[in-house]
């Protein structure tokens, strides 16, 4: 499962691309709202469709550097077959975990944490109705939970593997994955969050698991906000 074909050469370039693509897509976003005369702090659809483009770059790069480069199958970056009778309870309990951790966090973060751990606002666009709350969940709850998981569990962990081993890939791509969120209130969470996923993929060997869990919280979130 872990044996892939992909280096620390191809992970780079993978981050590299991504983060390309990402300030590509950041720079327009600034250009447009700039040039229509809508406000930084506005333009819920322009955040959207850029957020959507950042979640695709994810999906992009992990795919181009592992299935196109090599020719491998997409079981092979994580999309096999999951049995999801067996490996329910284990799906159940990385959830619970993940939950738990950040709900600990925001207690502890909430009585005794600095400002800057503390957690972020959410998106202004998950506190509209209509079609900006439609479309920012479906993208906060589909697409993100796909992406993310193909890049840092399919992609990034195993590809770290032949250098750091099991554990030290799972903490570097779960740092990774924290960083990637941009925002410090959110970082020892996610930290955590990555490394249960990243045990969930061992454990299951498909990355199905680590994307209905990511689901799940991504959703269970989005309602808490709702």
């Amino acid at each position: 499962m872990l044996a892939v074909p992909w280096r620390g050469g191809d992970i780079l370039l993978g981050i590299g691309l991504f983060f390309s693509l990402l300030l590509a897509i950041v720079g327009a976003s600034y250009v447009v709202l700039t040039v229509v005369g809508v406000p930084l702090g506005g333009g819920n659809g322009a955040m959207i469709v850029a957020l959507a483009l950042v979640e695709l770059a994810l999906l992009f790069s992990a795919w181009f550097f592992s299935v196109r480069k090599y020719g491998c199958s997409y079981q092979e970056l994580g999309f096999r077959p999951l049995q999801w009778a067996r490996h329910m309870p284990i799906i159940a309990a990385a959830l619970v975990g993940g939950l738990a951790i950040n709900a600990g966090y925001l207690i502890l973060i909430g009585q005794w944490g600095p400002k800057i751990l503390q957690p972020p606002l959410p998106p202004p666009f998950l506190l509209e109705s209509g079609l900006p709350l439609l479309f920012g969940s479906l993208t906060v709850t589909l697409l993100a939970p796909v992406s993310e998981e193909a890049f840092f569990r399919g992609f990034l962990f195993p590809g770290l593997v032949h250098r750091l081993g099991v554990w030290g890939a799972a903490l570097a791509s779960a740092l990774i994955f924290a960083l990637g969120h941009l925002q410090w209130g959110v970082l020892i969470p996610i930290f955590f969050l990555g490394l249960i996923l990243a045990w969930l993929y061992i454990k299951t060997g498909s990355l199905w698991s680590s994307i209905t869990v990511h689901f799940a919280y991504n959703f269970l979130a989005l309602v808490s906000i709702v």
